[in-house]
């Protein structure tokens, strides 16, 4: 191989593994930008709230599509999307069901899982709660 189609070679490589690189960048800006609406560097309950509705999280562990998750939907989705947090910060499914009927409306999941992931106890998630939070979700394979 010449010299001239060797470096050729070299830059083409060089380039895409640039193009990579920033791939990677920007989608985890983006998704942390996106739920950190005021780019204060925390996300509150209100841009948590705000965003889960556009992500369509909850539907995701709907799976019956009743518009309630209930108690083997949620047992699927602790396993599936909460391995990274312990059993004592999730707690059971009576403690999410704040009004004890048995299923889980959007509300009561979106703050109880806004608690979960807030690890601090502060009101709001750094970026490193939010990381926990992406990285559970984002071992399925799913994207917002």
């Amino acid at each position: 191989m010449t010299t001239k189609k060797y470096s050729l070679l070299c830059f083409v490589v060089f380039a895409l593994m640039l193009v990579n690189l920033s791939a990677c960048k920007v989608s985890e800006e983006e998704g942390y930008g996106r739920w950190d609406a005021d780019a204060n560097a925390m996300i509150d309950s209100n841009e948590y709230g705000t965003a889960w509705n556009e992500a369509g999280y909850y539907g995701r562990w709907d799976a019956n599509r009743d518009n309630y998750i209930d108690e083997s939907e949620w047992n699927a989705g602790r396993n599936t999307y909460m391995q990274d947090v312990g059993a004592d910060q999730v707690g059971a499914y009576t403690d999410w069901d704040v009004d004890g009927d048995g299923r889980l409306s959007d509300t009561e999941f979106r703050d109880r899982s806004f608690d979960v992931y807030d690890a601090d106890r502060d009101g709001n998630l750094n970026e490193a709660e939010y990381n926990t939070w992406w990285g559970g979700f984002n071992r399925t394979g799913n994207s917002l």
